[in-house]
C-alpha cells in the first residue's frame, strides 16, 4: 500500500472516530481521555485525558468511570478528590478494576476521602489482587 493510501485511510478513519466524539459516543471520548492520558497519538496532557474521561464517565461508561477515579486519585490533570465517587459508579457496572480500586480506597481509609472499612475493602476487591492505584497520567 502507497503511502498516500495509508494517509487516506487514517485521515478517513480519524474523521469517522471524531464524528463519534462529536455525537456523544462514549467509547470514543473514553479513547480519546485514555490516549491523552498515555501520550499516544497526541500529547500528553492529563486536563484533556480528565475532559473527556469526564464526558464519558457522565454518560455511564464504567472504564471512563475508573480511570476518571484513578486521575482524581492521583491528582492528574485534576484536584485530588472524588476518586471514591467514580471508583463506586463503575464497581456498581461490575467493572473488576474499579472494584479493586474502590476496596484499595476503603482499605487506606480517611486519607483517602472515605471512612477505614476494611470489610468493605476486602469485598469491594475480593476478586482482584489489593495492588493500589495505578499510574494513568
Amino acid at each position: 500500500m502507497s503511502r498516500e493510501r495509508i494517509l487516506e485511510v487514517v485521515l478517513t478513519m480519524l474523521g469517522a472516530v471524531l464524528l463519534l466524539i462529536a455525537v456523544g459516543d462514549t467509547a470514543a471520548q473514553c479513547g480519546l481521555g485514555l490516549m491523552y492520558a498515555k501520550g499516544q497519538g497526541v500529547p500528553r496532557d492529563c486536563a484533556q485525558a480528565a475532559l473527556w474521561l469526564r464526558k464519558a464517565a457522565e454518560q455511564g461508561d464504567a472504564e471512563a468511570q475508573d480511570s476518571l477515579g484513578v486521575l482524581y486519585g492521583n491528582g492528574e490533570g485534576v484536584p485530588q478528590d472524588y476518586a471514591a465517587l467514580w471508583f463506586r459508579k463503575a464497581a456498581e457496572q461490575g467493572n473488576a478494576n474499579a472494584q479493586d480500586n474502590l476496596g484499595y480506597w476503603y482499605e487506606e481509609g480517611e486519607h483517602r476521602g472515605v471512612a477505614q472499612d476494611n470489610p468493605s475493602g476486602v469485598l469491594a476487591s475480593q476478586d482482584q489482587g489489593m495492588e493500589g492505584i495505578h499510574q494513568l497520567c
